[in-house]
C-alpha cells in the first residue's frame, strides 16, 4: 500500500507540472575503466555523488592508489626505469586504453501551450556529443569533447589538468568558476543565469581540495585568469586583458571531499550527510573598457534522501563612463528528494531582479527517471510565476550515454 501511495504520490506531481498553467559530465569511459555501474559516481548523471565529487577532486582516479581498481590496462610508454636515468631519458607515462571514447545522445519532446504553430514538436537529437576523458601517469588528466546540437551547431571544448598535490593542481583549458554549473542541472531547463554572459571561457586555473578532519568534509578552492568577452568566429578574446575570478567552499560532515579509505556502510551511494557552503567573485573588462563583476555564494545541504542546494548572484555591469554599476540579481533553490534510486522529483524556484525594477520568477518541477544507470527521462515544466502565460513550457527529455 505504501508502495502505491508512493508511485501515485509522484505520478500526481508530474501530472501537476506537465498540465498546469538544462559539465563535470556523465561519461561511461570509466564505468568501463573499472569496470563498475555509473552509480558508482552519479545519482542521476550527470549529478555526482559524494564519490563522484572525490574522484573529481583526485584528478579523474579513485581515491587511494587508482591502479589497484583499474579493471582496464592502460597502454605504457616507456618503462620505469626510465625515470632512474632522467633528464636521459623521458619521464615514463601511460595513456588510457581502447574505450576511451563515449558518447551522450539527447532527444525531447516539447509543449508550449502558447506557441501558435508550434505547440507541440520533436526534436531528435537535440545534442550528440562525443566525450574523450582520461588520464596520463601519476598526475594529468584531462577531458575533451565535441559537441553537435540541433543537427547544426558544432561546439568543442576541453581541459588539461596537472596534480601537483591533492591540494595543488593546474588546469588549462574551459575554465567554469560557477560553484554549481549549469552542466550539473538534472532538468532541460537551464539554470537561471545559464544565459548570462561571462561565466566561463578558456584559461588557465589553480584549484585544490584538503580533506577535514577524520576524512570528513573539507575545504575546496579555485583561482585563475580567463578569457572574458570572446568572439563567436575564432573563439578568442577581444581585448589583452584577461578576466580574475576566485571561489572557495567548506564541507562539513559526509565524505571527505578528496574521499575516504574507510568504505561506506550504506549501499545507498546517493546519502551523504552533509552541508557545504562557499562564495566566489569575478572581475572582467571588455573591449570598450566596459566593466564586469559577479559575487555570491552557494550552499547544498544532504540529508539522507534529501538534497536542498541554492546559488544567489549578483551580477553588475558598468561602462567605461559610468561610475555607478547597474546591477542584477539572480538566484534559486532546488529541492530534490530520492524515493527510489530509479526515481528522483524535484522542484526549483528561480528569480532574476533588476536593480530597481520587479523580479521575474518561475517554478521548475522535474521528474527523473532512471531507467537504466545510463538511460534517463526527464519531464519537466517551466512555469512562471508573474502571470507571462507565453513562458510557460514542458518538455520530456531522454538522455543516453555509451
Amino acid at each position: 500500500m505504501k508502495r502505491l501511495l508512493t508511485i501515485a504520490a509522484v505520478g500526481a506531481v508530474f501530472l501537476c507540472g506537465f498540465f498546469m498553467a538544462n559539465r563535470s559530465e556523465a561519461v561511461p569511459t570509466f564505468a568501463r575503466k573499472y569496470k563498475t555501474s555509473c552509480s558508482t559516481c552519479h545519482y542521476a548523471f550527470p549529478r555526482l555523488n559524494n564519490f563522484g565529487k572525490a574522484f573529481f577532486n583526485n584528478g579523474l582516479r579513485y581515491p587511494g592508489e587508482d591502479k589497484e581498481f583499474a579493471k582496464e590496462e592502460a597502454v605504457s610508454l616507456g618503462s620505469e626505469g626510465y625515470k632512474k636515468v632522467f633528464p636521459q631519458a623521458i619521464w615514463p607515462a601511460d595513456i588510457p586504453g581502447p574505450s576511451t571514447i563515449s558518447f551522450l545522445w539527447v532527444s525531447r519532446m516539447h509543449l508550449e501551450p502558447e506557441n501558435k504553430g508550434h505547440e507541440f514538436s520533436f526534436e531528435n537529437p537535440h545534442e550528440l556529443a562525443a566525450l574523450m576523458p582520461g588520464t596520463i601517469g601519476d598526475n594529468i588528466a584531462f577531458l575533451f569533447e565535441l559537441e553537435w546540437e540541433h543537427a547544426s551547431e558544432f561546439a568543442y571544448g576541453g581541459w588539461l589538468d596537472y596534480r601537483f598535490t591533492p591540494a595543488f593542481h593546474a588546469r588549462l583549458g574551459n575554465i567554469a568558476y560557477l560553484p554549481i554549473h549549469d552542466h550539473a542541472a538534472l532538468t532541460r531547463e537551464h539554470f537561471n543565469y545559464g544565459d548570462f554572459a561571462e561565466l566561463d571561457g578558456s584559461g588557465l586555473e589553480f584549484w585544490g581540495a584538503v580533506n577535514g578532519p577524520q576524512d570528513k568534509g573539507g575545504l575546496l578552492y579555485a583561482t585563475g585568469v580567463m578569457n572574458g568577452q570572446n568572439d563567436g568566429l575564432e573563439n578568442i578574446d577581444l581585448n589583452s586583458q584577461k578576466d580574475v575570478f576566485g571561489k572557495m567552499s567548506y564541507k562539513v560532515g559526509g565524505m571527505g571531499v578528496l574521499g575516504s579509505t574507510t568504505a561506506s556502510a550504506s549501499s545507498a551511494f546517493w546519502k551523504d550527510n552533509s552541508v557545504t557552503f562557499g562564495g566566489f567573485g569575478h572581475l572582467g573588462r571588455n573591449e570598450d573598457e566596459s566593466k564586469t563583476r559577479n559575487i555570491g555564494g552557494h550552499v547544498d545541504f544532504f540529508y539522507e534522501d534529501l538534497n536542498v542546494f541554492g546559488l544567489v548572484m549578483s551580477s553588475g555591469e558598468k561602462s567605461a563612463t559610468d561610475t555607478v554599476w547597474a546591477k542584477v540579481t539572480r538566484g534559486f533553490a532546488e529541492a530534490d528528494y530520492v524515493v527510489y534510486p530509479w526515481l528522483i522529483p524535484l522542484v526549483r524556484y528561480e528569480f532574476t531582479k533588476p536593480q530597481g525594477g520587479d523580479a521575474a520568477e518561475q517554478v521548475v518541477p522535474a521528474v527523473v527517471i532512471m531507467v537504466r544507470a545510463n538511460v534517463k527521462v526527464i519531464p519537466t515544466g517551466r512555469i512562471d510565476l508573474n502571470g507571462q502565460k507565453d513562458r510557460n513550457r514542458y518538455n520530456v527529455q531522454v538522455a543516453v550515454g555509451f
